[in-house]
Order: C-alpha cells, then structure tokens, then sequence
C-alpha cells in the first residue's frame, strides 16, 4: 500500500460511488475495482460492499480509513515542515553547462529548482563541453552539464537523449542532399566525427558547404531562409517551423546525442549540491 492507494481509498470514502470516485481520480471504473480488489487481497479481507445507493464499507474498510486519514495528515504535515526546510535553506551553487543546453533546457530546469529553494544563490557557466569538463575536474564547479562524448568517471546522472536531424525548409530526401547546399554547423569534434560518419556511410561525395556557423541559432535562421540544409540536435528545434527528419544509422539504430549531469560523490557533501541532484532525479523521475 502507497500513497496512491490512500489517495484512492479517502476519495472513494468520501464518495461512495465508484463511478464518482473514478471521475474524481481520473482513472477507469475498472482500473479503480482493481486496485480496490488489489487492496482487499493484500489485507485478506473485504473492505467495501455494493449496494443500491453506490458502495458502503466493512468494519474492516472503516478502520482502513481511520489509517489513512492518519497518514495522509502525517504526510501533508511532513511537506509543510519539508517546504519550511527549503525556503529557510540558503546556499550557493556553481553550474557550468554546454552552451546549447544552458539556452534551451537550463532556465526551464533552474526556475523550478528556485521555486522550491529561493534562497540558493547560482553561479552559473556556459561553454563548450570540454571546458565544463575540465572546470569539473578542477573543482571549479560543483556540478557540470556535458553533452557526449567525454568519459567522466565519477557520478553522473543521464539528463537526455534527442535525436540529429536534418533540417530544411521544405520537405527534402535524403538522396538529394548532394544537389543541395549544406549549412555546417561547426560542433565539438566528437559529434562533428559522427556526424561525418553518418554522412560517410550514405555518400561518397562530400557535402556541397555553402556557410559555415559556429552558432546552432544562426544555421537554423539560414536553414529557415532557404539558404540550405544542416545537420542539427532537436534540442534546438522546438521552434522551427520547416522540415525535420530524424536521423538513424544504416543499422536503423536512432542518431542520437546524450547530455549528461556529472558531478563528484564528495560533492553531495554540501547541501545545495545534494538538493540541486535529488531534485534533478525527481524531475526526471515525473517525467517517466
């Protein structure tokens, strides 16, 4: 029995009514008499009984209400004094981040984190991944935001895992790329070597560049003009309103690129790095 379950059985006491009950928990009437059978079994008895007006409770299933009416004050109770915890708590926390994820992932993941500790002070540096790692391993920053292709040896937590993709203007095949301009987007050498492996495994030919850019916003707004193709993470074209095909190896396994939290063990030894990690790991975790 979890919470979820006491959930369940207060609103189906309050309710009395299966029907309204599963309205109110946004769940099947089915998938609802299953958990209460599932209840019923763990307890080895009969907790509720059917009747005319909707559903009444054993003995049994009364003293289970009483439990949990118990609980679920203990443990709204505990987030008050958690929450309390958390806006008294004050620190500061270094963050270095890959500059494409610091611009379309970061803010979204830091505002959350601020809303539940206001008082932390952040310290945050973007960069290519090879100098976060290297501010990593020299302690510079407690907790480092990597994008592929570094081997971190400590503890690290895998943030995502999006797509390559061509991007274009207008619907384009693969096979026509060859007669089509390629906008290079100039990345770091581990991806800039797949990305030519990946192109290598298809053509002979190389890729007709017509512009080269360091900056992933400046290929998208060339690619959005017609000025060409480009080969672009989807972390980056949420917003892009052309073609976007996801990219795959001959084997059919997806092209994909990781971004890695990493940090030290020893590291979670102050609390604003243990807070900053544990709500990462939650995050994700509702995300499943």
């Amino acid at each position: 029995m979890d919470l979820k379950d006491i959930e369940m059985f207060l609103v189906l006491y309050s309710e009395k009514s299966i029907t309204k009950a599963a309205e109110k928990l946004f769940v099947s009437q089915p998938a609802l008499t299953k958990r209460i059978k599932k209840l019923e079994d763990f307890f080895r008895t009969n907790l509720i009984v059917r009747n005319y007006n909707g559903i009444a409770f054993t003995y049994e299933g009364e003293k289970l209400v009483s439990y949990c009416k118990e609980i679920s004050t203990t443990y709204q109770n505990l987030l008050e004094e958690m929450k309390v915890s958390k806006e008294e708590f004050s620190g500061s926390l270094a963050i270095g981040a890959a500059a494409i994820y610091a611009h379309y992932k970061l803010p979204k993941l830091v505002h959350s984190y601020l809303d539940q500790f206001p008082k932390v002070s952040l310290d945050i540096k973007t960069d290519l991944t090879a100098r976060i790692f290297r501010m990593l391993e020299n302690n510079e920053i407690a907790i480092g935001i990597l994008r592929e292709g570094y081997a971190w040896e400590d503890e690290k937590i895998l943030l995502s895992n999006e797509p390559l993709c061509i991007a274009y203007h207008e619907k384009i095949e693969l096979s026509e790329l060859l007669t089509k301009k390629y906008i290079q987007y100039k990345t770091d050498p581990h991806l800039q070597y797949q990305i030519d492996h990946w192109w290598n495994e298809r053509f002979s030919d190389r890729p007709k560049i017509g512009i080269s850019t360091s900056s992933v916003d400046t290929s998208i707004e060339l690619v959005r003009a017609g000025l060409g193709w480009s080969i672009l993470p989807s972390i980056a074209l949420d917003n892009f309103d052309g073609y976007i095909q996801e990219l795959t190896w001959l084997s059919g396994v997806p092209f994909t690129r990781a971004t890695w939290l990493c940090y030290k063990k020893n590291s979670l030894n102050s609390r604003a790095v243990a807070s900053f990690v544990q709500y990462v790991e939650e995050t994700l975790q509702n995300e499943v």
